[in-house]
């Protein structure tokens, strides 16, 4: 059977590039940030894939300013995060960017900004997840989180808001890193003044009163609540990933596995310390293919397997290291 790939779908207005220095102050970070379900093609075009990518100082030109003084246009808002937001139970798709202080819904031709009053920091990069929406069994929505603004939450229509203005929402965290696991939010790099550990906290949303998963209820009473992994001789988390149907949680110096029982109830017993010798040092190095996780440890680029963390990157440590 040939292999058939979706049409690339052309968005005027974005514009990239290659930059060598690493420290650029742009976005004053070394690391990148992500594009979940799309590529950036050479040619300008964004294709729908099924993935992720990372993006180098990519920047929405819809975003410019136009100076009075030079008569010139700004380079524009840097992509923090840009998500292909394919809907369940309707034909709608959207291209989701999120810039520093705005998130947009963008078409072929303009940015429309379905969210405006988000805290500016160049460096709040997004993770996204697809999930259930707790009013319909049949709908879904889009959750985003940058560890700096509450969780947001947009369903396709309208604007996009806060995940702690659903009603009946308990406990919803500020976090740096959210993923779905059972059809539950697990949310990680968790910022709360009120919790001097919650840097290695690993929240779960628990159920609603029908017994569904709801992901806006992170409350004991609900069934949610908070499991850590370390403390901080182990550094903060930095990022997390579903394998064999486990949550594999990373610090910057270790690995934790959580294990969550067919009743869905949580149990810090379950929580093992699997590797303490290497951690994830690049929050958005982490890849999951599946099978295994791919990532970025201060010793050089590992795979885990589920039982054995293998360093794969011997060979070009020193140019990762000394010349990266």
């Amino acid at each position: 059977m040939a292999l058939r790939l979706p049409p690339s779908v052309t968005l005027k207005g974005f514009k990239g590039g290659y930059r060598a220095v690493s420290d650029y102050t742009d976005l004053a970070d070394t690391e990148t940030n992500d594009a979940a379900n799309v590529v950036y093609g050479l040619d300008e075009n964004i294709e729908q894939r099924l993935g992720h990518l990372k993006l180098l100082d990519e920047r929405l030109v819809n975003t410019a300013t136009l100076s009075a003084d030079t008569g010139t246009f700004s380079a524009g808002q840097p992509i923090l995060g840009h998500f292909w937001y394919d809907k369940i139970e309707s034909s709608n798709n959207y291209h989701v960017v999120c810039t520093p202080a705005q998130i947009f819904n963008y078409t072929s031709e303009t940015a429309i900004a379905i969210r405006t009053t988000l805290t500016a920091v160049s460096t709040s990069f997004y993770t996204f997840v697809q999930i259930r929406n707790p009013s319909s069994a049949s709908a879904d929505m889009l959750l985003m989180a940058n560890g700096v603004d509450p969780i947001q939450v947009w369903n396709g229509t309208a604007t996009c808001v806060a995940l702690t203005s659903f009603t009946s929402q308990t406990a919803v965290p500020i976090a740096a890193y959210i993923i779905e696991h059972q059809q539950r939010v697990v949310a990680a790099g968790i910022v709360d003044t009120t919790d001097v550990r919650s840097f290695n906290r690993v929240d779960f949303s628990g159920f609603g009163t029908d017994g569904l998963p709801d992901p806006h209820r992170f409350s004991l009473a609900a069934g949610g609540g908070s499991i850590y992994c370390g403390s901080g001789k182990h550094g903060p988390i930095r990022g997390l990933a579903i394998l064999q149907n486990q949550v594999i949680v990373y610090t910057r110096k270790s690995a934790w596995r959580i294990e969550i029982g067919s009743s869905g109830i949580l149990d810090i017993a379950n929580n093992q310390e699997i590797e303490r010798a290497v951690g994830l040092f690049a929050p958005h190095s982490l890849i999951s293919t599946g099978d295994f996780h791919v990532f970025l440890s201060e010793q050089g680029v590992f795979v885990f397997d589920g039982g054995t963390f293998r360093h794969i990157s011997r060979d070009v440590d020193y140019d990762i290291f000394e010349n990266g």
